[in-house]
């Protein structure tokens, strides 16, 4: 069975590696990628899982991708997120 990927183009690297020590090589490692949890809510797991099994992609592949590609919309100003302002008053008696 062959295993598809998402198109290494966004992921591809974008500088020539310079010659590194092995401290700096491990420093940057630790810096790449960390594990990020997020609560979804049912239907939106489920889509998601649908979206990877046509694509025949991982669930963490189509989740990274869908992260990386909203990161991008949003800093061309392409999405923007609304917000809403609540104001509480407290008393104390």
């Amino acid at each position: 069975m062959v295993k598809k990927t998402v198109n290494a183009g966004m992921f591809a690297k974008t500088e020539t590696p310079q010659a590194q020590t092995d401290e700096q090589i491990k420093a940057e490692k630790a810096k790449r990628r960390r594990p990020v949890g997020v609560y979804l809510r049912v239907g939106t797991r489920s889509e998601i899982e649908k979206i990877a099994a046509a694509e025949g992609l991982s669930v963490h592949a189509v989740l990274a991708y869908s992260v990386a590609y909203f990161v991008r919309q949003y800093k061309a100003g392409k999405v923007k997120i609304e917000t809403t302002q609540k104001t509480t008053l407290k008393m104390d008696v």
